[in-house]
């Protein structure tokens, strides 16, 4: 299963990169924060990389952004990554001056990593046979 890591350069476009299970960075993309950005990337990933993948994204980002609430809401699973953890990566990567296709690709291998991961809040799909009723 493949997770695709979120980042936002200093309010800019979104940035994703795909990385597999041995942590290899695929091409990074780039969309707006509007949710027709939002919804036409991860529609653009589910199409590219199948329906095979979970979303890792900074707190910060899922709360300025609908990107996390879109991919729940397309059935997939969303990781949440402290804001002071992903500090420190990028201070200790020294990303912060970087492009932030490699911030993308840090955030997207925290999973991946059993001591990041346990900083990390793991957010599944709801039932997607119960119906909503508002």
């Amino acid at each position: 299963m493949s997770s695709i890591g979120f980042w936002s350069p200093r309010g800019r476009s979104l940035v994703a990169v795909a990385v597999d299970d041995d942590g290899r960075a695929g091409q990074p993309l780039r969309a707006t924060h509007t949710d027709e950005g939002c919804w036409s990337l991860l529609a653009y990933i589910e199409a590219t990389d199948g329906l095979d993948f979970e979303l890792v994204t900074p707190e910060w980002l899922a709360r300025g952004t609908p990107i996390a609430r879109f991919a729940l809401e397309r059935g997939v699973a969303v990781w949440l990554a402290p804001d002071p953890l992903i500090a420190a990566m990028r201070e200790i990567g020294r990303l912060n001056t970087g492009p932030p296709h490699r911030t993308a690709a840090v955030i997207a291998r925290l999973p991946l990593v059993e001591l990041f991961r346990v900083h990390l809040r793991r957010f599944a799909p709801g039932d997607q046979r119960q119906l909503r009723l508002w």
